[in-house]
């Protein structure tokens, strides 16, 4: 494989935006989160002083009711025509019975006005007993006076049931539609909020009846309208799903995210909710999230604005700092080329730069020293060295460690830094194992070798490269020569993956088989490459494949190496080592 070959000014410019962009994309990371965390703490914020407010103002209105409530029975002058409402046959003079209806009627319509101004109506449903009839007195806002109702049955009503039978002592209460006690004084329909609360006699403490004031649902709405709150915002009071008020009208878009919960919407809208002390209602804040969409619109082009002017900024000083240094050395490269040629008159420049001045003065130290000893001892001593260099050279591969070092620069390039981790980690282990000083290891070693190959080969051939293990537990433990697996994984490769361009499957078996003679360990290394004849494939014309049967055969008598191959299906070798008990286990 060509090795790729890059100049020395490519390389300053990639370690400059590598040493650049390393530490801005973790500073804009950082900046990004804090932005967003600050962000959405002060919208936190914000949600939680506007749902606190739209409690407060909801909780006032109801207080006020409650007041009106109150106050409708608790003065003398109602307090009095209660139990005249309740029981009509008591005996009273008619114009001191007039009298105390008056009296009640004023003090209800003064509760109304005073308290609360949009207060609907009061009404009064006494608890009724076996025989009773049916009455209710409603004083309403269009009503003359007190309006005796003998029809409304109440008594069926679940707010009154839970009150007298004692399962709560108030209730707030939503209905979508005007109640039938209030259908006399209204030819429009609208949804009313009422609190009901149960009246007792001030001297005994008896239970007298129901006392309910009511509002509408505008009236709400409007106290809601009156909180200041930015665009595409909304406050909601809802019960359960129904939605009772809103602080301006909701738009289609609001009102389905609100009804169907759907926060998979892109442009959706930022929901908080808050339930609202002693009623069944919930608060609902909605923010459209198209300000927090550009608020991160924002953050990034600022961000991207300031990533560009570091660069440049940096750029321009890198450039003005690395041309000097380029092109000193430049001098001593091209100095070098003519030692090459045998020139070794030519001289290098001085640097600024003191590293590479003083490498200048050493290369002309040395031009000097060898033009000085050329015609003696010196040529044969390189002989020698570049004799033993090329001995040493033929010996190896470069193939495997040139792939490995482009695959990690490959890795490097496109941020892969925990699988360039792993990858120099694997080159650790290979390096360490080639390199042990023992001939023999567990096959499991072995394997896990060739294991750490693949995963490094994977990173040029990626998906091209598929592998199979099929290794017994018993095959892990028995010895067997060190590097017997690699070259021939290496040769399926080399000669049955890379003359294609589909993917190729390398399976690798290790299983021990007991045969008449005794026991035998098979190792079987089969790809479904390009194959070849058997002619092409005989064990001689390989060295690799010479090199194991010698070592096996030196290793175990009886041990062989032998080969399959057919055209475009592949190759198999297979390896057969009789156990002895000298060699089965460690």
């Amino acid at each position: 494989m060509k090795i790729r070959k890059d100049s020395l000014k490519s390389n300053l410019y990639f370690i400059f935006i590598l040493s650049i962009s390393i530490p801005t994309i973790i500073l804009t990371i950082v900046i990004f989160f804090y932005m967003r965390s600050q962000y959405n703490s002060q919208l936190d914020r914000d949600i939680r002083n506007q749902l606190n407010s739209s409690s407060i103002t909801i909780s006032k209105i109801l207080t006020n009711m409650r007041s009106a409530n109150e106050s409708s029975f608790i003065s003398s002058q109602a307090f009095n025509a209660l139990p005249l409402f309740i029981n009509p046959s008591l005996e009273v003079d008619p114009l001191r019975l007039n009298q105390i209806r008056r009296n009640y009627e004023e003090i209800v319509y003064k509760n109304m006005f005073n308290i609360r101004q949009d207060i609907e109506a009061v009404s009064f449903f006494p608890y009724l007993k076996e025989g009773d009839d049916i009455n209710s007195f409603i004083v309403s806002r269009t009503s003359e006076g007190v309006y005796t109702d003998r029809e409304y049955d109440y008594y069926n009503q679940s707010w009154y049931k839970d009150i007298k039978d004692e399962n709560s002592s108030e209730q707030v209460l939503y209905n979508k539609e005007l109640p039938p006690y209030l259908s006399h004084f209204y030819v429009d329909d609208f949804p009313i909020i009422s609190i009901v609360d149960e009246v007792q006699n001030l001297n005994t403490g008896k239970p007298l009846g129901i006392m309910r004031t009511d509002i509408r649902v505008s009236d709400l709405e409007k106290e809601l309208g009156n909180i200041i709150v930015e665009d595409d915002t909304y406050i909601v009071v809802c019960q359960d799903k129904d939605i009772i008020a809103t602080s301006s009208p909701l738009d289609s878009y609001a009102r389905y995210f609100l009804e169907e919960n759907d926060n998979n919407l892109i442009h959706g809208y930022t929901k908080v909710s808050q339930d609202i002390p002693k009623t069944p209602f919930t608060l609902y804040y909605l923010k459209s999230k198209s300000d927090a969409i550009f608020a991160l619109i924002f953050s990034i082009v600022l961000l991207i604005f300031a990533i560009l002017m570091e660069t440049e900024i940096g750029f321009s000083i890198f450039r003005r700092q690395s041309k000097e240094m380029i092109v000193s050395l430049n001098s001593i490269i091209e100095t070098m080329n003519e030692y090459k040629k045998g020139n070794l008159e030519a001289r290098a420049h001085g640097s600024r730069v003191k590293d590479i001045d003083k490498f200048s003065h050493s290369l002309n130290d040395m031009a000097i020293k060898l033009k000085n000893t050329i015609d003696n001892e010196y040529i044969a001593v390189i002989d020698r060295k570049t004799a033993q260099y090329n001995a040493l050279q033929s010996q190896i591969n470069p193939h495997f460690f040139y792939n490995t070092l482009n695959g990690f620069i490959a890795l490097n390039r496109m941020g892969e830094q925990k699988k360039l981790e792993k990858s120099i980690i694997s080159l650790t282990k290979l390096f360490r194992y080639t390199c042990a000083d023992t001939d023999y290891v567990a096959f499991e070693e072995e394997f896990k070798f060739v294991r750490e190959y693949l995963k490094l080969q994977k990173i040029k051939y990626e998906d091209r490269l598929l592998v199979n293990f099929d290794i017994s537990d018993e095959a892990k433990i028995i010895l067997v020569p060190r590097l017997i697996l690699q070259p021939i994984v290496e040769n399926a490769i080399i000669h049955g993956l890379e003359p294609v361009s589909r993917a190729v499957t390398i399976s690798i078996s290790a299983n021990v088989f007991k045969t008449s003679y005794g026991d035998n360990l098979l190792i079987v290394v089969k790809d479904d490459g390009c194959g070849c004849s058997s002619e092409d494939l005989q064990i001689n014309n390989s060295i690799a494949l010479a090199n194991i049967q010698s070592r096996i055969q030196i290793f175990s008598q009886g041990g062989i190496l032998t080969s399959k191959s057919e055209k475009d299906k592949g190759v198999e070798i297979y390896i057969s080592i009789p156990l002895e008990e000298r060699v089965k286990k460690i």
